[in-house]
């Protein structure tokens, strides 16, 4: 009768352990790559900011800084995280930013519970990183609405305190 139970217990730990290495081993779907037909230069204020403002600043900025990456300023950007810098300048191949956010690379950003970026905002940010990540330039931008979101799922907020 012991046999049966230890067979029993093997199969419980090795199978759940066995499908999280094919989870694990599933190809990534990278985000498909198009070309931006513009001119003029890719700023952080019109075009940057927004997009990481939208998908990245819940998770990456103000007290929560999943990673150590703060996204909320471009100079903490620039500093980048534990995994170190987020962006290298000159090279959208090279940063992590774009590997992550574009699904070629693991841990995928933003996670799969969240909608992912769209193929024309990628390219705004390699086509930014490219041109030099340039920062700020100190004019006078105007304030954009505060579009709040709902909750990831593995959030449970704090309603009341005893």
């Amino acid at each position: 009768m012991r046999m049966p139970f230890s067979l029993l217990l093997l199969a419980l730990v090795v199978l759940p352990a066995e499908s999280q290495e094919k989870k694990k081993e599933e190809p990534l779907e990278p985000i498909r790559v198009v070309t931006l037909d513009r001119k003029e230069p890719i700023t952080w204020e019109n075009d940057v900011e927004p997009i990481l403002a939208d998908k990245c600043a819940y998770c990456h900025s103000g007290k929560i800084q999943e990673g150590k990456l703060d996204m909320g300023t471009y100079e903490a950007l620039m500093k980048g995280g534990k995994r170190g810098p987020a962006i290298v300048p000159g090279k959208s191949a090279e940063s992590l930013l774009i590997k992550l956010s574009g699904k070629t690379m693991r841990p995928v950003m933003p996670p799969s519970s969240e909608d992912p970026l769209k193929p024309e905002q990628l390219a705004l940010l390699k086509l930014w990183i490219d041109q030099g990540a340039k920062g700020p330039s100190g004019a006078v931008v105007k304030k954009r609405d505060v579009k709040l979101q709902r909750l990831p799922e593995n959030v449970t907020p704090i309603v009341a305190l005893a």
